[in-house]
């Protein structure tokens, strides 16, 4: 990845300090101000891949949220699963574990899902605990 680890901020939410939300009130949201700390800038163009061939996978809106379908997949491979804290429709999850802070199978946590361009990228359409180990979606900021 181009640039080094602090350029970089990972794609979940958290409704404890330090909060991070994309969505505060309105499903899909269109207003940045319902932004906390978020990761995706509006209006920008997101890629994957290598910096000799990008592959452009989708663009925000002006709230800084993705309106899928995106235009690829973050990841090709369907049996991969990255955490998120996030619902199909940009607004934080209640699953989160504990705000990122326990590993445990006492917790649950949402998480998005590979291979897929629909909002399944973000929240699978279901839990699992939070003793799994996943991945995280990294955005460089």
């Amino acid at each position: 990845m181009p640039g080094n680890g602090t350029d970089y901020k990972a794609l979940i939410a958290s409704t404890l300090a330090p909060i991070r939300r994309a969505c505060n009130a309105t499903p899909n949201c269109t207003n940045s101000a319902e932004n906390v700390n978020w990761v995706l800038l509006p209006n920008q163009d997101y890629y994957k891949g290598t910096v000799t061939s990008p592959v452009k996978v989708f663009t925000t809106n002006s709230a800084g949220i993705v309106v899928f379908p995106s235009l690829s997949s973050i990841d090709s491979n369907a049996a991969t699963t990255w955490w998120t804290g996030i619902e199909d429709n940009w607004i934080s999850s209640p699953d989160h574990c504990a705000n990122w802070t326990d590993g445990t199978v006492i917790s649950n946590g949402q998480f998005g899902s590979g291979n897929t361009i629909s909002n399944a990228s973000i929240a699978s359409g279901f839990t699992l605990d939070c003793s799994i180990s996943r991945k995280l979606v990294c955005v460089r900021q």
